[in-house]
């Protein structure tokens, strides 16, 4: 059970900086 949470933890992170790169990006 921790080790899923620790994955759903890294994949949303992850998910956050490509959002955040992607902004980046166009401006």
């Amino acid at each position: 059970l921790e080790e899923a949470r620790e994955k759903r933890r890294v994949e949303t992170a992850a998910t956050k900086v490509d959002f955040f790169t992607m902004v980046r990006g166009e401006d």
